[in-house]
């Protein structure tokens, strides 16, 4: 049985080393792994002459198409707010300073990166065996410690804020009274 790919089928140069460079990186934001892409292309094109590239959603979708009906592997894209990952936001000053509500939609970022889409032995073995030792276990603990401290602060100082408001609000109307 032949699993791999047809000549038709076959990656392209860039396509293949920026997939390789994704793997190697993990993950990528949409920013930095279109400019990859970007510089992959220039440094290919420098080797030929007259060489069109297909666009970046476009090489996602090849790349895609070649990776899973053989290696049942995707490169996926996902939107994470900004303030997941970085929680102190500067807007929060101009916000607080303000008190009219604001309707703004919440910034976001893309992340891409190549996943396994089988959920067998192997591939749960190595998602539970990929940490590299007790050190990143602590970092990854001490990391997930602060989102959430971070997380318990923001949804108090808002609670508080609130509760200040209504309080000053009812002693108000007593010194009315």
């Amino acid at each position: 049985i032949d699993i791999m790919p047809s000549a038709e089928e076959s990656l392209s140069d860039v396509n293949q080393l920026f997939l390789q460079r994704l793997l190697s990186a993990y993950v990528l934001t949409d920013r930095d792994a279109q400019n990859l892409y970007q510089q992959i292309c220039s440094s290919v094109s420098e080797d030929e002459d007259d060489v069109q590239h297909p666009t970046f959603e476009n090489a996602l979708r090849s790349i895609n198409s070649s990776l899973v009906p053989f290696f049942d592997l995707e490169i996926r894209t996902t939107v994470i707010p900004d303030s997941i990952c970085s929680p102190k936001n500067n807007n929060n000053d101009a916000e607080s300073n303000n008190n009219t509500p604001r309707k703004s939609k919440q910034s976001a970022s893309k992340y891409h990166a190549v996943v396994n889409k089988v959920k067998d032995v192997p591939a749960k073995l190595h998602a539970s065996s990929c940490n590299k030792g007790p050190h990143d276990v602590e970092l990854f603990r001490l990391i997930l410690e602060k989102i959430v401290e971070e997380h318990i602060e923001e949804k108090t100082s808002k609670t508080d804020a609130d509760e200040e408001t209504e309080g000053s609000g009812s002693s108000s109307r007593k010194n009315e009274a």
